[in-house]
């Protein structure tokens, strides 16, 4: 099921209207409320997540617990149910901007209007706090404005309602990780292994550095930024604008400090520091390029595969201690260093070498002077956002008797699930993890030749080369020439964010690394829907709304539709025995589009959804799909020029 097909429906006495939001674990619809006539934001568990008991209950006790806080500063939470097999929670519809929509517009805010808001966080957390509650997901995004302006936190309860056992034992993180506590990467940061509220205040901080400053504390690669949480200190505010007064550096240092018990006390404490500290603080008066600001996601989440550093055991030989950390405020470098070192020699290394390359592609194109896009093109071979390598999670209708589909084997048998492995981490509301699958009992089948498919991408064309001449005999100088070094071939300086099966796809695959270029993001987690058809596949990604369908079993060409069907009816035809009738979002975009409809034919399996992958490239993209509708795992790899390959998974890991 996808986020649209909730449109219109009647959840309890809740009627949905729209989606407004979309999170790592849930999606925010705006609805009414027959009963009493008002509207409501309604916040959903995703379907994959509906399977775990564990997340359901501790979904609902948590709202629960949340709903009796009381507080002007924070969202109230009016239900909490379920319907329909659907999870539910509802809440107070608040009009206005989040905080992250005013940072993308403003870039940064005056300071005396910050101490303001922190002031009002500030005073929702130490209410939270009181009552056992932590937040752990304190962020731009979740600091809506009502009509006054004034700061209203959402999302109390449920980011540690998400915090259940069988996600925590997990080895690969999704989220956002510009404002998470180091003790969320790594418990054994906190006190007894157990996170506390001064995470919150941690992230706090960060999110002050953010709207003094127009900066992250940290950027980059989110590998670098959760590696920077962990043992290094952003530039001090002070030295990003100089207006900002020197006393402003102690305090975010403070809040920011790596190990809690070196932060404020409280959330108060906090906000009451820093305006002390600002009411030094004359006009800045500094606008940053956009070109400097990232993009805050808010009502579309991008959720990115994290690759939490792994902390050695505490019996690790110690390395020399560190040189001294220009922060005053955070004394205690030396332990978490010791931890880190190991890893931060490689991680540097890898992450160097991928924004090295990437950087280089992208001023080779500027140079060049590629055309760009347009941002309303449909048709054309167009790369979505990136994602994370997972598994499945989740089923949608009864099974019918199923076709296996052929897939292409490449020389060396790539896979798609990029495994990656992590230290346990406390998941927040945008912290998904996902626990890796064993390989099956049987391994697939490894050709040791790929034969060409017949309807493999052309190749592209070449100029025959021009005649030369002859060359004449020229006198040869009576000393020899020095020898000449041979050349050696190796890959291309771009592997830093290859990891998993496309990584290991990528490597051995040298034509498919020539057509599709480097990666130019890492991968991303998002939840998908395949179908097999009589003639090719239909694939859908929900964070980005948007349809690829795929003429042809394991290769051919493919497009790409915006979902945007859900006005139009739904298939009436009764497929014929043995044959399914695509129903929902694939069966409105197979209905509407005869070229479509005529090209692929009946669907030979149900839909499902799970957790899929999605990377982008130079000259086209990765998605993922694992075992299921009667294929084993499997990559699609999309070319800019409109085709498709299929190779089989086989990646069982390092």
């Amino acid at each position: 099921m996808r986020l649209n097909d909730l449109l219109n429906r009647q959840l309890g006495p809740y009627r949905i209207e729209a989606l407004i939001g979309r999170g790592g674990m849930a999606a925010v619809y705006r609805a009414f409320d027959t009963r009493l006539q008002r509207h409501v934001a309604l916040k959903m568990l995703y379907p994959q997540y509906l399977a775990d008991t564990d997340i359901v209950e501790r979904f609902r006790r948590e709202a629960i617990t949340a709903a009796q806080l009381d507080h002007p500063h924070i969202a109230p939470i009016y239900d909490v149910g379920e319907d329909d097999g659907l999870v539910y929670l509802a809440m107070k519809l608040l009009p206005g901007p989040s905080l992250a929509d005013v940072l993308q517009r403003e870039q940064r805010i005056a300071p005396e209007r910050v101490a303001v808001l922190v002031t009002q966080i500030a005073a929702a957390l130490d209410e939270a706090h009181q009552h056992g509650i932590i937040h752990r997901d304190i962020k731009p995004g979740n600091v809506l404005l009502d009509s006054r302006g004034n700061a209203i936190l959402t999302d109390f309860g449920i980011a540690k309602s998400l915090d259940a056992p069988s996600l925590t034992e997990s080895s690969v993180i999704v989220g956002t990780p510009d404002y998470i506590a180091p003790e969320q990467i790594n418990p054994r940061l906190a006190p007894n292994g157990k996170v506390d509220h001064r995470a919150d205040l941690y992230s706090l901080g960060a999110m002050i550095y953010r709207m003094l400053t127009g900066r992250r504390p940290f950027d980059g690669p989110s590998q670098t930024v959760l590696l920077a949480h962990l043992q290094d200190q952003p530039p001090p505010p002070s030295e990003i604008l100089p207006a900002l007064p020197t006393s402003l550096d102690a305090v975010v240092a403070r809040a920011m400090a790596k190990h809690p018990e070196e932060r404020y006390s409280t959330a108060a404490d906090l906000a009451q520091a820093l305006s002390d500290s600002l009411s030094e603080t004359t006009e800045v008066g500094v606008v940053f390029p956009p070109a400097a600001i990232r993009r805050e996601p808010h009502t579309r989440q991008t959720t990115q595969a994290l690759k939490a550093p792994a902390v050695p055991a505490a019996t690790a030989a110690t390395p020399p201690p560190p040189a001294a950390e220009a922060a005053p405020q955070v004394t205690r470098q030396s332990g978490l260093r010791s931890l880190m070192l190991p890893l931060t020699i490689a991680l540097a290394i890898a992450v160097l070498l991928g924004a090295g390359a990437t950087l280089a592609q992208q001023w080779a194109k500027q140079a060049s002077g590629s055309p760009a896009v347009p941002p309303g093109t449909t048709e054309v071979a167009e790369v979505a956002s990136a994602t994370a390598t997972t598994t499945r999670t989740a089923t949608t209708t009864s099974s019918p008797t199923t076709s296996p589909t052929p897939s292409a084997t490449a020389t060396s048998e790539p896979t798609a699930t990029a495994t990656i492995t992590t230290a346990p981490a406390t998941a927040t509301t945008q912290i998904v993890v996902v626990n890796p699958q064993p390989p099956a009992t049987t391994a697939p089948r490894q050709a040791t030749v790929r034969p060409r498919p017949t309807n493999a991408p052309a190749p592209r064309p070449t100029n025959p080369p021009a005649p030369q001449p002859t060359p004449k005999p020229q006198p040869q100088p009576t000393t020899p020439p020095a020898p000449q070094p041979t050349a050696t071939t190796s890959l291309p300086n771009c592997q830093g964010l290859l990891t998993g099966g496309f990584g290991n796809l990528w490597r051995n695959s040298p034509e498919l690394r020539s057509a599709i270029g480097c990666p130019i993001e890492a991968e991303q987690a998002g939840y998908s829907v395949e179908q097999i058809f009589q003639g090719g596949a239909m694939y859908y990604r929900q964070e980005d709304s948007q349809f690829w369908v795929f003429n042809g079993a394991v290769s051919g060409s493919w497009r790409k539709r915006l979902d945007v069907f859900d006005s139009d009816p739904e298939p009436t035809d009764q497929a014929p025995d043995g044959l399914i009738t695509p129903a929902s979002g694939f069966g409105r975009l197979w209905n509407k589009d005869a070229a479509i409809r005529q090209a692929l034919g009946w669907a030979t399996t149900p839909e499902e959804g799970f957790t899929g992958v999605l990377q982008r490239f130079d000259r086209g993209l990765m998605l993922y799909s694992p075992a299921m509708l009667g294929h084993s795992k499997r990559i699609y790899v999309l070319y800019n020029n409109g085709t498709f390959e299929v190779f089989k998974d086989t990646y069982t890991g390092p």
